[in-house]
């Protein structure tokens, strides 16, 4: 992939599900001191994926196991079981999340929730049909699709949650 480790667009990609109305960009994010330090300037989507899936989901992990609502803001990655006319069948991706609840274990992104996420630049342009294909990962982030890509982009954060 070739894209400028300077543009925030996978950083935005990954925050997108934190913003809210008072809270629309990424300097008014409450942890953007702590992200811009992990990041040091690199913004490429291989950095970007080391905050979410390293620094982001170890710190919601402790705080889920003591509150059950931090559980859905996990940056969480599917496998692509099913693809039907109306959307994707999603199961979590193991060894990811082994104790995660059963309602978050699976998921079906209807072709609305695609079409939103492919707006945002989600998908890659210069092959959409490869992020969208069965064994293939779709990311969350808080139930919003942030990311998607091959299982051996992802499998280096495997080791972090096997036990």
């Amino acid at each position: 992939m070739n894209e400028d480790k300077h543009d925030k667009k996978w950083l935005t990609n990954y925050a997108f599900p934190c913003f809210t109305i008072e809270r629309n960009s990424l300097d008014k994010l409450p942890h953007i001191k702590d992200i811009e330090e992990f990041l040091e300037g690199n913004y490429s989507l291989e950095k970007v994926r080391d905050y979410f899936f390293i620094a982001h989901n170890l710190s919601t992990i402790r705080k889920a196991r003591k509150d059950f609502y931090y559980f859905p803001h996990l940056v969480i990655p599917y496998y692509i079981i099913g693809i039907e006319e109306e959307g994707v069948v999603g199961v979590v991706n193991e060894p990811f999340y082994q104790d995660l609840s059963v309602p978050l274990c699976s998921v079906f992104f209807k072709n609305s929730k695609l079409d939103q996420a492919r707006s945002r630049g989600v998908f890659r342009e210069e092959d959409i049909l490869r992020d969208i294909n069965m064994g293939n990962i779709i990311v969350t982030h808080n139930f919003e699709i942030v990311d998607s890509g091959t299982t051996e982009e992802f499998e280096k954060y495997d080791y972090l949650y096997k036990e």
